[in-house]
């Protein structure tokens, strides 16, 4: 593939919002290139430029599904925090919506796994919550004894 094709793939990459993009989205964008390779062969172009990094897909758990992002958009300690609170977060509405449109049809026992999940979740979050202060005072101090 020429360097025009990567130069475009670069160029969606850094617009785009996410830091993972969907290998199998970029290869069927017509911007990119009206005559791409196999898919495989696409990846394995993507896979051999040092500022891409192509990895599995970790919504999907497709490994014929993967995902690429430029190097210099790894995410910072804060970008996977607020990931990771985003999902849980969502999890939660989720978990409530499902619970309050759904009790009256539901079983004593679906009721019961229901609130378990919920309890469950939030549960994940205040662990979360905790490991994420853990975490940025351990940073702190250790940028406060590099400063030293």
């Amino acid at each position: 593939m020429d360097n025009d094709i990567f130069k475009r793939v670069k160029s969606i990459l850094r617009n785009h919002d996410e830091i993972f993009y969907p290998v199998r989205k970029l290869y069927k964008n017509k911007l990119i290139s009206q005559e791409l390779p196999s898919f495989e062969t696409f990846v394995n172009e993507l896979r051999s430029q040092p500022d891409l990094v192509v990895t599995k897909n970790l919504q999907t758990k497709d490994d014929q599904d993967p995902v690429v992002m430029l190097k210099e958009r790894i995410p910072t300690l804060n970008e996977i925090i607020n990931n990771v609170r985003t999902n849980i977060g969502s999890t939660l509405e989720n978990l409530n919506s499902a619970y309050a449109s759904g009790i009256k049809e539901m079983t004593p026992e679906e009721e019961d796994m229901l609130l378990e999940a919920m309890a469950r979740t939030k549960n994940l979050q205040q662990e979360m919550e905790r490991m994420f202060a853990e975490t940025r005072a351990k940073s702190l101090e250790k940028d406060q004894k590099d400063k030293d």
